[in-house]
């Protein structure tokens, strides 16, 4: 009986099973970009990870996905939003840590097209 609630004991300790943690693919902006997408296929568990660098790049941001069933996710370290399909940015800092996931979980996985485009400054 104590062999049993020791085990216990020790199992309880390691707490909650975690979540392998995910990591974002690095997107780079040459000099003179304005607009392009990302394409993919998004799993029905999980999500598509990117970390836009936008070092030397001062612009505005739109991103936008088009889809069935996806939405994107957003973090730039000041702002976060989730479940977006479009928005028109500011970015706070030079990372944007932007995730594609499904808005309802389907047995498949939903291909998606993420179009990341530079504004010109002004309307921030």
């Amino acid at each position: 009986m104590r062999l049993h609630i020791a085990i216990a004991a020790a199992l309880l300790s390691f707490g909650p099973l975690q979540a392998a943690a995910q990591s974002c693919s690095v997107v780079t902006f040459p000099q003179g970009y304005t607009s392009g997408a990302l394409t993919g296929s998004v799993p029905s568990e999980g999500y598509d990870c990117y970390l836009l660098d936008m070092t030397g790049h001062d612009n505005n941001l739109r991103i936008e996905v088009e889809g069935t069933n996806v939405v994107f996710s957003y973090n730039d370290g000041f702002n976060a939003n989730d479940a977006q399909e479009r928005i028109d940015m500011v970015p706070e800092s030079q990372r944007v840590e932007v995730r594609v996931n499904q808005l309802f979980r389907s047995p498949r996985a939903e291909d998606y097209r993420l179009t990341v485009t530079f504004l010109p400054p002004g309307n921030g």
